[in-house]
């Protein structure tokens, strides 16, 4: 969900994209592809649509027209969760195939992945720094996994976590991240203490909450 200075808000159901106004809960515009299946994750920003189904293609929107502006193949599998980088250039799709994709948004093309090093299994969320230099994915594997975006390299894995890592936030310094996890009845944020190259990551706490999904801010 995105909403802008201007109170327009955004929703994805079945396969279409949906922009209302969140002042009148009026339909602005439904965004629709006859190609596409169901919309399985969604992310804007005040330019751009960026959207994942379950045909393992990330497609590009214009915000304000509605209209399709790209296709991006190359996943294997459903798409699972996508972002966007802070200066809108760039956008990370995470997919079930067990990879992340960095995207540049100007030419659909994808930089390459390490895929030998890639999840053994779905890619349940991603995160990515403010300035696109790293970003975190969490896997069904029950790993967490800091990549390079740049260069598509892994940086280093954390496992033994508690349950699986469903979601993951990077906070606004860019120095922590904290992950969502499933337990036996309940979802747990975790807050790791990992060194990143030129970024430290610090313990911070360990709480247990009955929560779906987060957001940093």
């Amino acid at each position: 969900m995105y909403l802008g200075n201007d109170n327009q808000g955004l929703v994805s159901s079945d396969g279409t994209l949906k922009i209302w106004d969140v002042n009148t809960y009026q339909e602005i515009r439904t965004l629709s592809d006859s190609d596409c299946d169901d919309v399985t994750c969604c992310v804007a920003n005040a330019k751009h649509i960026i959207s994942g189904s379950y045909d393992n293609i990330v497609r590009l929107w214009c915000f304000h027209k509605g209209e399709l502006l790209s296709c991006f193949e190359g996943h294997g599998d459903t798409i699972s969760s996508v972002t966007v980088i802070d200066d809108g250039s760039k956008a990370l799709s995470g997919s079930d195939d067990g990879t992340f994709r960095v995207w540049n948004l100007g030419t659909s093309v994808h930089m390459k992945q390490d895929r030998s090093r890639g999840h053994s299994e779905e890619v349940s969320d991603i995160a990515v720094t403010r300035d696109g230099s790293r970003c975190v994915s969490a896997s069904w594997d029950g790993t967490l996994k800091v990549w390079d975006c740049h260069a598509g390299k892994e940086c280093f894995t954390l496992t033994g976590l508690k349950g699986v890592p469903q979601n993951v936030a990077i906070a606004a310094d860019d120095r922590h991240f904290v992950t969502l996890s499933e337990d036996v009845n309940c979802l747990s944020i975790k807050v790791l203490n990992v060194p990143i190259p030129g970024r430290q990551m610090q313990f911070l706490a360990e709480k247990s909450k009955e929560l779906s999904c987060f957001q940093s801010c």
